[in-house]
């Protein structure tokens, strides 16, 4: 891909065409139509070379489970599910049909788990709140970076306005709103420089 220093979204006096994190890759741009350009017309056709590994450019491919595909198409992924359900129910069918198993077994072993008791059973943490503990870690170390680009992003205001319309939310307000609810106040971004206490109120709340 190839991307000009024009193209991206503009912050101060550089342009931001894209953030990486490990395989995760997003692209922007100051419109719709311009992140459209990015996807489509950009492309190069070349091979992945890694050591004497050779990666082919395919039109889709199997990811964490579900089928991707180069035009973001859900039809393949839609009738692999359909057939992986066909597969898997025909081939309890006689299990699910034997005379030899009660009613009641049946239902005790098919019976729907709620979220919140799988997460007695296995004693897993619920999801909102690893979440929300990783979002606040990750603001503390923003606010307290000497990246440059960092802190830009963070604090720097995009030209434009925000539509008429009730505002989405936006990552800082979800910052703002954790930190609130555990008793910090509302000006978090002096909370965060302190690192040891910052990490301690994020675990157990501000007095």
């Amino acid at each position: 891909m190839k991307i000009e220093p024009h193209e991206g979204i503009k912050l101060r006096n550089s342009n931001i065409p894209l953030l990486a994190y490990a395989d995760d890759i997003v692209l922007m741009d100051e419109s719709q139509a311009g992140v459209k350009r990015l996807c489509r017309q950009n492309w190069v056709d070349h091979v992945l070379e890694v050591d004497h590994f050779k990666f082919k450019r395919v039109n889709s491919f199997k990811y964490l489970g579900s089928i991707v595909t180069e035009k973001n198409d859900i039809t393949q992924e839609v009738a692999a599910r359909i057939q992986a359900g066909n597969r898997t129910y025909y081939g309890f069918e006689k299990l699910l049909s034997s005379k030899s198993l009660s009613r009641e077994i049946k239902r005790r072993e098919w019976r729907r788990r709620k979220n919140i008791e799988l997460q007695e059973i296995f004693n897993e943490n619920n999801i909102a709140e690893t979440i929300k503990k990783k979002r606040l870690r990750l603001a503390g170390h923003a606010m307290r970076s000497q990246n440059s680009l960092l802190r830009m992003v963070l604090e720097q205001n995009p030209v434009g306005k925000r539509p008429l319309e009730r505002p989405k939310f936006r990552w800082e307000d979800l910052v703002t709103r954790d930190i609130e609810d555990l008793g910090g106040g509302a000006n978090w971004k002096d909370l965060a420089m302190n690192r040891d206490a910052w990490r301690i109120g994020c675990e157990t709340g501000w007095s």
